[in-house]
């Protein structure tokens, strides 16, 4: 099996062998040829530090109670995977956490889906959370227009009235890509403009704020204001079971 998307990364939490047997299980069972592991580590003390002064002070504010340092290291690696593939001219990316896999359950509709991506796609939102997923948005009619049409699993982002959950799994075209790059860019912007005679109020009084912090489903949903978005009708990957999150954990 053969994904269809330039580049496609796992990013993986090396020192957690049981993530890592799961999604090799997975891709070994699909026989998919053109996925890549992407490395990086789970929070050490000193980002952990990091992530409680920038939260603490309110220079950078990140997504609910969640652990700060861990919010840090995922829209850190986020953030340098999208911008590495964006300058070495990938046309797309694919990202996915290690935390889900390809749903082996319902390979033919894994298989529609992945072979039939409308052409004018410049988004995919190919996982979103249990409970906050767009079949139940569509099936109890939680919608502000009228039901999307549904082509090969595919709908438009843009007939629901409230942003969806879920960074496990998505894909970005180049400029969709530059976007999310600048997007990051400009929540560190404050941080970028401190010198030894900044005071706080500077900074957090011209900070660039999103609605529920800083996480990558609020960078992924501003993304639908500009860029042709589709999300999974119905799932095609599947969450471990008895999973826990590595950034969601509470301080």
């Amino acid at each position: 099996m053969k994904l269809p998307f330039e580049k496609t990364y796992y990013i993986h939490l090396l020192e957690n062998k049981t993530r890592y047997n799961y999604i090799t299980e997975n891709i070994n069972k699909l026989n998919i040829e053109n996925i890549d592991i992407y490395y990086t580590t789970i929070v050490n003390p000193l980002q952990t530090i990091f992530g409680e002064i920038l939260s603490n002070t309110r220079i950078m504010e990140f997504w609910n109670n969640c652990n700060q340092g861990s919010c840090l290291n995922n829209f850190i690696s986020f953030y340098k995977l999208i911008k590495i593939a964006y300058y070495k001219n990938v046309d797309n990316i694919c990202i996915l956490e290690d935390d889900i896999a390809f749903d082996l359950n319902k390979k033919e509709l894994l298989y529609d889906t992945l072979n039939n991506i409308p052409d004018d796609w410049e988004c995919l939102r190919i996982h979103t959370i249990s409970g906050s997923n767009i079949t139940g948005e569509i099936d109890n009619n939680n919608l502000t227009y009228d039901k999307p049409v549904i082509n090969h699993n595919w709908c438009l982002y843009d007939k629901f009235n409230k942003n969806i959950v879920g960074a496990l799994c998505f894909a970005l075209k180049r400029n969709a890509m530059e976007a999310y790059i600048k997007m990051c860019e400009n929540i560190c912007h404050p941080i970028k403009k401190l010198t030894k005679e900044t005071k706080l109020v500077d900074i957090v009084d011209y900070k660039y704020v999103l609605q529920y912090g800083v996480n990558n489903d609020q960078i992924l949903n501003n993304l639908t204001n500009f860029f042709k978005t589709y999300v999974c009708h119905k799932l095609i990957t599947k969450e471990m079971e008895n999973n826990k999150s590595t950034i969601t954990s509470i301080r």
